[in-house]
């Protein structure tokens, strides 16, 4: 774990290069989950701009052994059907990386939504104080377990449930990514009922008073910027884009700048969620792996037939630049959305994401 030097009414500061010097060597990664986490991805994310009722019938349209090929170019491996063999399956829960659980966690609560008439999946960010990050970081059990245990208390406080959640803690520097004072904050998704997430009389709703509190007393100026909670119905219609897509690329987004959180962390996890939406990832992840290719339906109704697959305009969204695994880049992407714009108009901008500044 990075050694953070704390001071009292500053960010928690660390020398992330010297901390590099002293990591010990990290296990070798296993090039097959890895080829596996990344084709599985890859599939995950066509199924959704594919846009149908059914995201497992969409999955099961995608040509995985073109989706392979696609990644075994990407990663140098040699190509054959024996080597390609190893690489069209899902990987295990254990091996899947950071990035393909929380895609897993997206679909679990995507899935609940779609099944309710009264729940609604919404992304949110949440900044802490100087004060609470420093307790947070001197803390044993390290700075995500300390505050997702303050976030559990508080909802259950304020709304008399535990509602499902996942966040993943990230910091933004204050001067340079790897020296300097670091401002952590969170990046997450929630699944709650559709009162809770209204205001009455433009007063705080539950579930915004529960994250306020759990950061604890702040300055009024800092007060307005603690909890935002964005939408992903509009983001998806101001980026002409599947719902789905929306929430799979906000996944993305939230682990875009991991490689720091995992040097700081001393490689500890740092995207958690609560049990249920986990068990219901697993599931996910299960129902994904038994499903085989569909190819009469891509030869009926669907532009990725494997003789045509390379010149299909959705395979090659996953090449286009700047369209990589949460292609919103450097832009806060769902947070403080003002207005909705035409399903043909261009990717709204938005505000990036810099340290002090929302």
């Amino acid at each position: 774990m990075a050694e953070a030097k704390i001071q009292e009414g500053k960010w928690p500061e660390y020398n992330l290069i010297h901390s590099l010097k002293n990591t010990k060597k990290l296990k070798k990664v296993i090039l097959v989950d890895k080829i596996r986490n990344t084709s599985t991805i890859d599939r995950m994310r066509l199924a959704a701009l594919s846009d149908g009722n059914d995201f497992s019938a969409d999955f099961s349209t995608i040509c995985r052994e073109h989706v392979v090929s696609n990644t075994q170019d990407t990663f140098g491996v040699e190509k054959g059907n024996r080597n390609l063999s190893k690489y069209v399956e899902c990987p295990k829960w254990s091996a899947t990386t950071q990035n393909l659980q929380i895609m897993l966690y997206q679909l679990a609560l995507h899935k609940r939504e779609m099944q309710s008439n009264n729940l609604v999946h919404k992304p949110f960010t949440l900044n802490i104080s100087k004060k609470l990050a420093a307790v947070a970081t001197a803390s044993g059990n390290g700075i995500a377990d300390y505050l997702k245990r303050r976030i559990d208390k508080q909802l259950y406080k304020e709304l008399g449930y535990r509602p499902q959640y996942w966040f993943t803690i990230e910091y933004a520097p204050a001067g340079q990514h790897t020296v300097g004072q670091q401002r952590p904050h969170l990046h997450g998704s929630i699944l709650l009922p559709t009162k809770d997430t209204q205001s009455i009389r433009k007063q705080r709703t539950a579930v915004s008073n529960a994250f306020n509190k759990a950061v604890g007393e702040v300055t009024p100026e800092f007060s307005r910027r603690v909890f935002n909670m964005g939408n992903f119905q509009h983001h998806a219609q101001n980026n002409n884009m599947p719902v789905l897509s929306s929430k799979f690329e906000w996944g993305g987004y939230c682990l875009k700048a991991q490689a720091f959180a995992k040097i700081i962390s001393g490689n500890k996890a740092s995207l958690f969620s609560d049990n249920e939406t986990k068990k219901q990832a697993k599931a996910a992840l299960s129902d994904l792996s038994k499903i085989r290719d569909n190819h009469d339906t891509i030869a009926d109704s669907s532009n990725l037939h494997p003789s045509s697959a390379t010149e299909s305009p959705l395979i090659n969204i996953l090449n286009e630049t700047g369209r990589g695994f949460g292609f919103y880049g450097d832009s806060e992407p769902l947070i403080k959305q003002t207005h909705q714009t035409s399903l043909g108009a261009k990717p709204k901008k938005m505000k990036t994401d810099k340290a002090g500044t929302w």
